[in-house]
């Protein structure tokens, strides 16, 4: 099983740091710090990290992610949480042998089953094949 998750970090502020990993608009120039986002893969049994990418903080979770999808093995299991939930990764990702659980308690591939996630929504629902 792999598990895959995002956060945030916040660097040095230098000036190269600050054109490659901007601070946010809502702060003053000096008065804040260059943040980066990271996107990794770790095993669930050894918790090993696995691989790993990273972006500034106009990358979503979704494209980092798909970054790494040769990380995952056919016939393994990848759990993340709603950020991961999109039809398309989840169909991707069955298409490659893996088996995908988005903490919804429904393993597509395994139980025969898709997760349909709306982003802003609170549910998702599970739809047979």
């Amino acid at each position: 099983m792999i598990v895959v998750d995002e956060t945030g970090i916040s660097m040095p502020d230098t000036l190269e740091n600050q054109e490659v990993w901007p601070q946010t608009a809502s702060q003053k120039p000096g008065c804040g710090f260059p943040t980066a986002r990271i996107c990794a893969c770790f095993s669930l049994a050894g918790g090993a990290l696995l691989s790993y990418a990273i972006g500034n903080k106009k990358n979503h979770e979704l494209p980092l992610f798909r970054q790494q999808w040769g990380t995952l093995p056919p016939g393994d299991v990848f759990l993340g949480d709603k950020g991961f939930c999109s039809y398309f990764d989840i169909a991707k990702l069955k298409e490659q042998g893996v088996a995908a659980d988005q903490g919804y308690g429904t393993l597509s591939g395994l139980q025969g089953s898709v997760l349909l996630h709306r982003h802003h929504a609170s549910e998702c629902r599970a739809l047979s094949r």
